[in-house]
């Protein structure tokens, strides 16, 4: 991937329920599928990180890390046309 491509991030996420369940109705809990996207930053061992917004004139941005470990697919996002 190449640094603000504009990437979807499919991944799962990390939930806790304090309720008391047996066995069967923990496997019966769907897992809650997240889609994140955002412009590429960067990736090192354990995370991937991607901006919502990045600033033309210096790049400066928000981050939002994803655990390598949820993640599920990662598609990149084609836009067609220009945007005016």
């Amino acid at each position: 991937m190449q640094k603000n491509e504009p990437i979807k991030i499919t991944w799962i996420d990390i939930e806790e329920d304090a309720s008391w369940l047996n066995n069967t109705e923990i496997a019966k809990k769907p897992d809650t599928i997240v889609d994140s996207l955002g412009y590429f930053s960067h990736e090192d061992e354990d995370f991937y990180y991607i901006s919502s917004s990045v600033m033309r004139e210096c790049e400066n941005r928000n981050r939002t890390a994803i655990p390598k470990g949820v993640v599920k697919r990662i598609q990149k996002i084609m836009f067609y046309g220009e945007i005016k």
